[in-house]
């Protein structure tokens, strides 16, 4: 796809991946924006002047386009197109009125997109989004190629929208094409407290914005995300425990515990999926693995519904009164946790990298328990190397990639045997009404060959990184950080 609908596409992916912590969208979301930019950019017309009425071409490219979609996410494309045609406040609000998280979400990708076409049509061929910092009120959207004059002006009324629907206000920065600038969050110079605190907030930020899309139960990646960003504020208090104040940890005591909530649901999400991935392998259809299914989202509704009843808009709000102070910028202090970035972060990383350099290559003779202690190694070792990559120019990947490539496959090892144990409960607790016992029987073949196969990968990824060599680049890359200075 060339000319101006990809030139749309692309910056309309590019502010989305560069405010993930702060539009409170999903991965899940990400296929909906790239539809609703290219529709978008098929005309501007609306057949019979409507403010939020799609011109008839842009309504039969939707159509097309969207014909496999889910109804709800249909529906999500649509009004959110609407919504960016319309671009008034209160024309936006009257296009639905259910208060349900699908206007919510259709508002955020409307915000989005008119931020992205309004960009696209003031600098057609030269603005892009570089990177995303703060100013002290809010956050600016880095951008190169922002036009001069009227047309800046223009384009600043891309925010208008984008500061009525969103968690987070945004302004839009120019930034000159000949010097360089890096998106980073975190400094060399910032100590350990500042950038713990930097970590943790970004990260709050991220769970308190996905918030709303709980009730959206169709997209699993709420509860995903949400879980993920509760355990990173956990992973980052313990990296950085030495800067740990006393307000902190009472953030990280109810970060476990929502942590807790979000798993039970996470998990029954993904063992419904592996169920429902075998089910496709199938010609024929297997009762006992129906039966599973339907009591595999049975549990999820329940859980569903004690994770709403813990999630309320009154609980929310209050927890984020109490952290309110996480939320703003950082204090710098001297004393206990006063040391520099660019002095901690080879330790830091170094630390953890030695913890899983510990276990051999042989991986099949392990006892489960030890491969799973490998694996949260591995995720310590990456979540470190995450939280500080902004001090390393070439992005750490070669100590991101393969250990979280570990703890995906080490993850479903882990998986298979908590699935195993799953589906003899199951078994047991239907053996007088199964109709066919061979069901379980295949299933467990099949979980088995997944397990094999996926352990196979996993010593295969791990002899590779504990080669000599590949240990030794990685640990003189991660001795000199970088002392050049980011957008903060």
């Amino acid at each position: 796809m060339t000319g101006p609908d990809s030139r749309l596409v692309q910056l309309s992916e590019s502010i989305f991946r560069k405010t993930t912590h702060i539009h409170g969208l999903t991965k899940t979301v990400k296929p909906l924006l790239h539809l609703a930019a290219s529709i978008h950019a098929e005309g501007n017309g609306a057949g019979d002047g409507t403010p939020n009425v799609l011109s008839s071409l842009q309504t039969k490219r939707f159509e097309k386009l969207s014909s496999d979609l889910p109804s709800w996410q249909r529906t999500v494309v649509m009004d959110a197109l609407r919504m960016e045609k319309a671009q008034d406040a209160e024309t936006t609000g009257q296009l639905r009125t259910d208060g349900s998280s699908y206007t919510e979400i259709a508002r955020r990708l409307a915000a989005l997109l008119n931020l992205a076409s309004t960009l696209a049509e003031q600098s057609p061929n030269e603005a892009d989004v570089v990177a995303t910092k703060e100013n002290g009120k809010g956050f600016c959207l880095c951008v190169r190629g922002l036009p001069e004059g009227e047309e800046r002006r223009q384009a600043m009324k891309g925010t208008e929208l984008w500061n009525r629907v969103m968690p987070y206000a945004t302004t839009l920065e120019a930034v000159p094409r000949d010097i360089p600038i890096q998106d980073a969050m975190l400094r060399p110079d910032h100590t350990l407290e500042e950038a713990l605190h930097l970590i943790v907030r970004k990260q709050l930020r991220q769970f308190l914005s996905r918030i709303y899309g709980l009730s959206c139960s169709e997209d699993l990646e709420y509860v995903h995300e949400m879980r993920v960003a509760t355990r990173r504020m956990r992973a980052a208090m313990k990296l950085f425990k030495s800067a740990v104040s006393p307000p902190l940890l009472s953030l990280k005591a109810e970060a476990k515990e929502f942590a807790s909530t979000l798993g039970r649901v996470r998990d029954l999400d993904v063992f419904r999926e592996f169920l429902l991935d075998y089910r496709e392998t199938l010609r024929d259809e297997d009762p006992f693995l129906l039966g599973l299914i339907d009591e595999v989202e049975s549990r999820r509704s329940q859980g569903y519904e004690e994770l709403l009843n813990i999630f309320t808009p009154q609980r929310m709000e209050a927890f984020r009164d109490r952290h309110s102070w996480i939320l703003g910028p950082p204090q710098r202090h001297a004393g206990k946790g006063a040391a520099l970035l660019s002095e901690s972060a080879p330790r830091l990383i170094k630390k953890r990298l030695k913890k899983a350099l510990r276990y051999g290559p042989s991986l099949k003779k392990n006892a489960p328990e030890e491969n799973h202690a490998l694996r949260i190694r591995c995720k310590g070792c990456r979540y470190a190397a995450e939280f500080l990559v902004d001090l390393y120019p070439d992005g750490l990947q070669n100590l991101v990639s393969p250990m979280t490539k570990m703890q995906d496959l080490l993850g479903n090892v882990h998986d298979t045997d908590v699935y195993e144990e799953k589906i003899a409960l199951f078994a047991e607790e239907h053996a007088s009404t199964s109709k066919d016992p061979r069901g379980k029987k295949k299933l467990l073949r099949h979980l088995h060959d997944w397990k094999k196969e996926s352990l196979r990968k996993a010593c295969n990824t791990w002899k590779h990184f504990l080669k000599p060599a590949n240990v030794k680049a990685i640990k003189i890359e991660l001795k000199q950080p970088s002392i050049s200075q980011g957008s903060s």
